[in-house]
């Protein structure tokens, strides 16, 4: 696969299995202010973040290089009403990536770390490893 290939896959994932929140796409118009004019008190901003290619074999016709990334997904919910909401989504957020395959792409570990108040909304973000192979 390639990086753009990797990025559609990895979207098209998220945004079949995801309904609990809005999502903001990489590139995408998303206006936060008309969503919270109409009642949004949380959303998610979706991002794959290519990372290294490594050669993993040679000397064979056709050799392995693997590709690897993180797939970030910052989540906000209102500020000053605990940290159960934001919770929830983000441990929500890893059950559909931990340990989990989509197409050729292998997610690996996840975290989750508490980013605080950010612009007005309260931020955690999960991290999620991922690595594909290709043969070239």
């Amino acid at each position: 696969m390639t990086s753009a290939a990797d990025n559609l896959a990895l979207e098209s994932y998220f945004d079949t299995n995801w309904s609990h929140t809005d999502v903001a796409w990489q590139n995408v118009p998303f206006n936060i202010d008309k969503r919270v004019a109409a009642g949004l008190s949380e959303w998610v901003r979706f991002t794959v973040a290519p990372g290294d290619t490594v050669q993993k074999s040679m000397g064979a016709p056709t050799n392995i290089f693997r590709s690897t990334g993180a797939i970030i997904v910052q989540i906000f919910v209102r500020r000053n009403v605990g940290l159960a909401r934001a919770r929830y989504l983000a441990d929500e957020v890893a059950a559909l990536f931990l340990a989990n395959r989509v197409g050729s792409i292998t997610i690996k570990n996840t975290s989750i770390s508490t980013v605080g108040e950010s612009g007005g909304w309260f931020q955690t973000n999960v991290n999620c490893e991922y690595s594909v192979d290709n043969l070239i």
